[in-house]
């Protein structure tokens, strides 16, 4: 799919979805119209993972969880203040960032995501996870839009789909660290 396919997807996406979105019913259907209508994914059912099953001191799920690209989705309600933290189920108080991360600790390393977002049918925030390793766990967001922008800003969210990106990061990163080795030698 074109840039200008895209865009003019992003908003016909956006004037879908603008002032609703509960997190319980209608999570999968946006990130499937997302995912298909914007992206280009023609099966996204079969792309991305819901509810993906985490065990902590319980049970929980990861609301949206894509393996190819290593991207962990954290959705809430229309609404919800993606930076103030809520109380979970087992009394824990936690942004949605830090109830991602939370999560993201429990992967097994090969799956742990590059990037974490946090969603509220209205907001996006992305997180980089290997920028966020870089500065010692301070959390720093990417890069933060609403619903209402994604016309303008979709190509932020490329990396959902794009495993050329994440192979290049990958490849520094290993580049990097053996050049590290060398030279402890």
């Amino acid at each position: 799919m074109n840039d200008k396919a895209k865009k003019k997807n992003a908003k016909l996406f956006a004037e879908y979805w603008k002032g609703k979105g509960n997190e319980k019913s209608e999570t999968q259907a946006y990130w499937n119209a997302l995912l298909r209508d914007v992206f280009g994914v023609k099966e996204p059912e079969k792309y991305i993972q819901y509810e993906r099953p985490v065990v902590i001191d319980n049970k929980s799920f990861i609301d949206g969880y894509i393996e190819e690209t290593k991207v962990l989705i954290e959705q809430k309600s229309f609404g919800i203040d993606l930076r103030k933290a809520e109380k979970q189920s087992d009394g824990s108080v936690l942004t949605p960032y830090e109830q991602g991360r939370r999560y993201a600790n429990e992967l097994p390393n090969h799956l742990k995501p590059d990037y974490i977002i946090t969603c509220n049918f209205d907001e996006f925030i992305i997180y980089d996870e290997n920028k966020n390793k870089e500065h010692r766990g301070d959390t720093r967001e990417v890069a933060t839009f609403k619903l209402s922008e994604l016309e303008k800003y979709y190509y932020l969210l490329d990396f959902l789909v794009d495993t050329h990106k994440r192979d290049i990061r990958r490849e520094t990163q290993i580049s990097f660290e053996a050049g590290q080795i060398v030279g402890k030698i």
